[in-house]
């Protein structure tokens, strides 16, 4: 084969070939494969070609049967579909000659469906042969990385001496050196050398699907920069010293996001020292970091020998993740990950053996804890109550969960490949988008539910959920806005924008869009391009998020700064810097704070309303968006009484809590009660709207449709008989009394409701109270109020029912003994009282509401999202004027 000319294709037919092998790349001549040469067997059981000489001795540099020069790029060189014997038993040569099949150099090589049998390496020479291998080359300039290497559905077999690696990438040179690429469906047996399959300098390499059979190392890592390695999906049986060994035997290695997932080990008892699955040792502290094992199955193979073997071992490593791996309850000495070195930043979970159990050493580790450390992390319940933090997990696959304090939970054991975006739905529901270009969907226990949408994406990021409960998702790669139903089909492309990250809804329903051209855009409901929202102070956008007033947030990754944007869009300049390191995802929790994941020092930052920084959690390597499960806010309120006069009118009540303004919707209803079956309704019913601190009429109306029609059936909940009264009004946080009575002092039974119009930005309905006149039978006085969320939590609420206290107030005739029920939307009784003290006395003490007498009434629950009524009436049908509350603890 000397003499070829760049390109060529040289087909070799069925049978068997003789040759002369190569020197390799250091001698001064020799047979080379050229820039771009293809050499095509007729199939690696039908061509064979054989070395039957070699040229003269060339000591440790050895032989090779197909070779590039490494002082040249060979960029698209391939060799195909043969058999290549080494065939170094049969022939005369240097003792210390290694002898190899394929060896090329530069970028876009590949080998593949090639068979190598009977190569050779001699560790006593260090004759270390690369049987079948892909490596950079060097110029005048320098050592140079090359891309694109590809080995693929290759054999490697009968391997002769005891130094050398069957399958490899090696970049040569210094540490800056890189190869990146892909070996997959091969499969190495017997081997004795230094490793089946191995990487120097490795920087995006994925080593998948392979196969090694009794072999003393099926995979090592050694020196140099090794970086965004996955090894996945391999099958390593009999293993006799270590199925995956990430340690230097020259110089310093920097070993940096290596993913270890999926993969089953079998370790043989006959090897020694102590065999292993997976070991990961660098050369000093930090120089291991980012690294992830999970969800692989460590057996043991018995052979008689009853040699210990072991299972995982680490030092040195810095945030490493090791969770939800099957190890065999039979190896000895399971693990070393405490040891003997130190390791930093590192945490375990869902590791099992065969009965379920955590494997000794193995147990539970929250991230937040260090090797060292005997501080037990508390693990909080994600029960009811206080806000919760789901956290996707690029590097680790998964769907982490924090309580409000930032400890870690036990969230779930799903693997959802490359988590990026993360969002919740009404009802709780988890839903991620991945690598594997899916949606996929989680229980609000973390249980796995499937894959949500599968079509339309394309490296998607942020998601987000609209208020009919349509899921968006911003397709980085395909540069599209998805739009996708509560059921999970695809409606096709809501909108083009170019590299989208980030993406958030206002109270409007107007969709934000952050992209990496340095903008958010705003896009109307229907999809309609609102123009630039903001391209001042933006650097690699990515979380938006916008507080309670209205105010957005964007999180700069590429400048480690989160931005602020008034409602209008006006640039508020830099809310926060401290502590941020590749701020990504962003989220604000029921009291304001703001949250960020930093996907650079694996943490999240919390910041307080005024900018005030704090360290709130530790995570696994490499996280992405947030999202937060916030307590139900209350978004409605209503009261249905029977209406007098003079004092005995309907009195309600309610406090907003919180920055800025809400829009509410104020009805006050009397005819239409009919057709829901209430006789005696009030024919005209009569609103004003009250400042509760001065009294001060804000607002009043008789019949709807004499003020503010428009805006009151933009609402979508106009009245529906022109007689009733309704107003649309904007309030800041305070207090605020309804009054409803009839026109002309008509009597009757009436309803007054409030809606929030705008739940989830603004003030929050806090607390609601109604003050009427409770009479016998079925003119008690009935209080209805919906919680919701968008993100499926759930709330903590105290209902008050209040009578003999209002004396105090200067209330004549007041209710002596109240009785209070709950109910669910369906009628169901969730809980009654009649005297406070009776029951719940220290929960109800520890609100610091009580009631201060002790006839009258008190209920804390815990409520899910939905519809509620609270029924005061007297006891022995007693009548009174009385107050039923709802405050919302949260």
């Amino acid at each position: 084969m000397r003499g070829l000319a760049r390109g060529t294709i040289l087909h070799i037919g069925p049978g068997l070939f003789h040759t002369s092998g190569s020197y390799s790349y250091n001698e001064s001549n020799g047979y080379y494969l050229p820039v771009g040469c293809k050499i095509i067997g007729a199939g690696i059981d039908s061509t064979t070609v054989r070395v039957i000489a070699y040229p003269a001795a060339a000591g440790i540099n050895g032989h090779y049967v197909f070779e590039s020069k490494a002082n040249v790029d060979g960029a698209g060189i391939e060799v195909t579909d043969l058999t290549v014997d080494c065939n170094w038993q049969n022939l005369t040569a240097v003792a210390a000659a290694k002898t190899g099949a394929v060896s090329l150099h530069g970028n876009n090589c590949a080998i593949r469906r090639v068979r190598a049998i009977n190569a050779y390496g001699n560790w006593a020479s260090l004759a270390e042969a690369f049987v079948l291998n892909i490596g950079n080359f060097y110029t005048t300039n320098g050592w140079h990385s090359v891309v694109g290497a590809v080995i693929e559905d290759c054999l490697a077999l009968s391997f002769r001496g005891d130094y050398g690696g069957a399958i490899t990438f090696i970049a040569e040179g210094d540490n800056d050196s890189t190869i990146a690429g892909v070996i997959q469906r091969c499969r190495v047996d017997d081997w004795n050398g230094t490793a089946a399959y191995g990487s120097v300098g490795a920087s995006g390499v994925t080593i998948v699907d392979n196969e090694t059979h009794n072999c003393k190392m099926s995979i090592h890592l050694d020196t140099g920069h090794l970086q965004n390695l996955e090894i996945t999906g391999n099958q390593f049986y009999g293993i006799g010293l270590r199925g995956i060994d990430a340690t230097p035997s020259l110089g310093v290695a920097l070993f940096e996001g290596i993913s270890i997932h999926d993969n089953f080990f079998e370790v043989s008892d006959a090897g020694t020292p102590i065999p292993l699955a997976i070991g990961i040792s660098a050369t000093g502290p930090g120089h291991s970091r980012q690294i992830q094992i999970t969800y692989n199955t460590i057996r043991k193979k018995l052979t008689g020998t009853g040699n210990p073997v072991a299972g995982i071992s680490t030092a040195y490593c810095d945030d490493l993740f090791i969770g939800h791996n099957w190890v065999d309850s039979a190896l000895q000495n399971p693990t070393y990950v405490n040891g003997p070195y130190f390791n930093t930043r590192f945490s375990m979970l869902g590791n099992v053996d065969e009965k379920g159990r955590p494997p000794v050493g193995l147990e539970d580790k929250p991230a937040s804890q260090s090797a060292f450390s005997t501080q037990a992390t508390s693990q909080a319940s994600s029960g009811t109550g206080g806000d919760l933090f789901y956290l996707a997990v690029f590097g680790d696959s998964t769907v982490s969960q924090y309580d409000s304090a930032g400890n870690q939970l036990s969230f779930t054991s799903a693997f959802v490949n490359g988590a990026t975006g993360v969002v919740l739905d009404s009802a709780g529901n988890v839903y991620v988008s991945t690598g594997s270009n899916t949606i996929e969907k989680l229980a609000p226990d973390g249980t796995d539910l499937g894959t949500f949408a599968r079509t339309g994406l394309n490296l998607p990021m942020a998601l987000a959920f609209d208020r009919k409960g349509n899921l968006y998702a911003a397709n980085f790669a395909g540069n599209t806005i998805e739009k996708f139903s509560p059921d999970g089909t695809d409606l096709g492309v809501f909108a083009d924008v170019i590299q989208p990250t980030g993406l958030v809804f206002d109270a409007a329903g107007n969709l934000y869009v952050a992209n990496f051209g340095n903008t958010v855009l705003r896009f109307s409901p229907t999809g309609a391009l609102l123009g630039t929202f903001a391209d001042t102070g933006l650097n690699n956008p990515e979380g938006l998020a916008f507080d309670p007033a209205g105010n957005l947030y964007v999180a700069n990754s590429g400048t480690n700064t989160i931005e602020k944007f008034s409602p209008a869009g006006a640039d508020l300049g830099i809310f926060a810097s401290a502590g941020l390191s590749g701020p990504i995802g962003l989220v604000f929790d029921s009291a304001g704070n703001l949250y960020t994941s930093n996907s650079q020092t694996s943490t999240i930052q919390k910041f307080a309303p005024d900018g005030t920084a704090s360290f709130f959690g530790t995570t696994s390597f490499s996280p992405a968006f947030l999202a937060v499960r916030k307590s139900p806010a209350l978004v409605n309120i209503s009261t249905r009484l029977r209406i007098l006069t003079g004092d005995n009118i309907l009195d309600g009540g309610f406090i907003l809590t919180g920055a800025g303004t809400k829009t509410v919707l104020i009805r006050g209803l009397g005819p239409s009660l009919t057709s829901a079956g209430v006789s005696g309704t009030l024919v005209d019913p009569m609103i004003e709207l009250h400042n509760a601190a001065t009294n001060a009429v804000l607002a009043s109306n008789d019949n709807w449709k004499n003020n503010q029609q428009t805006e009151i059936q933009a609402t979508g909940i106009p009245p529906t008989n022109d007689a009733e009264a309704a107003l649309v009004t904007t309030l800041s946080a305070g207090a605020y009394t309804v009054i409803e009575r009839g026109n002309l002092n008509t009597t009757g039974v009436g309803l007054v409701e409030i809606y929030d119009l705008s739940p989830g930005f603004g003030p929050e309905l806090a607390n609601i109270s109604t003050r009427g006149f409770v009479g016998a039978d079925s003119d008690v006085m009935i209080a209805g109020f919906i919680a919701a969320s968008s993100s499926g939590g759930s709330s903590q609420v105290i209902v008050r029912a209040l009578g003999p206290s209002l004396g105090a107030a200067g209330v004549s005739d007041p209710l002596a003994d109240p009785v209070l029920e709950l109910h669910d939307g369906n009628g169901t009784l969730i809980a009654s009282n009649d005297n406070w003290m009776s029951d719940q006395q220290a929960e109800i003490q520890a609100t610091g509401i009580a009631p201060t007498n002790a006839a009258e009434a008190a209920i804390v629950a815990t409520l899910a999202p939905g519809l509620y009524t609270a029924i005061e009436s007297g006891r022995n049908g007693g009548t009174g004027t009385g107050l039923v509350e709802v405050y919302n603890l949260h």
